[in-house]
């Protein structure tokens, strides 16, 4: 049997097509700010823009500094989601009021949804799929 492998994956926006293994009992700030553990200055769809092409991304500025934080349990079946952006983030196609913690990552797949462009699914993978 594969192992279970939970995943962050862009979908749409500056982290489409990346890829993030989130590791058991493990917080991950997500946002702007080179200080997050998943940092948006730091994905290639960001360097790779020239510095007027930064510029004059607005979409980016719509991505907060510290956006949001994910907080995988220790066994990794449970991930806790808290918005701490006033732009806000939507989770499943609802706007976020409170922090919500996810127990069905086995069943289903959540989308994550912030800044005017990004979205991003949280997965459970085989290593298979990985």
């Amino acid at each position: 049997m594969a192992d279970r492998i939970l995943a962050l994956i862009g979908v749409r926006g500056h982290a489409a097509g990346e890829i993030f293994v989130l590791e058991p009992g493990r917080s991950y700030c997500i946002g702007r700010s080179r200080s997050c553990d998943i940092s948006f200055r730091r994905l290639p769809a960001w360097i790779d823009k020239t510095e007027e092409e930064q510029n004059v991304d607005m979409h980016f500025r719509t991505i907060s500094g510290k956006h949001l934080t994910l907080a995988v349990s220790a066994d990794a079946r449970e991930v806790t989601v808290t918005d701490h952006s006033s732009n806000g983030t939507f989770l499943d196609s609802r706007r976020m009021e409170c922090p919500i913690t996810l127990t069905d990552l086995d069943d289903r797949e959540h989308y994550l949804r912030f800044g005017s462009q990004e979205e991003m699914v949280l997965k459970c993978r085989s290593d298979d799929e990985a």
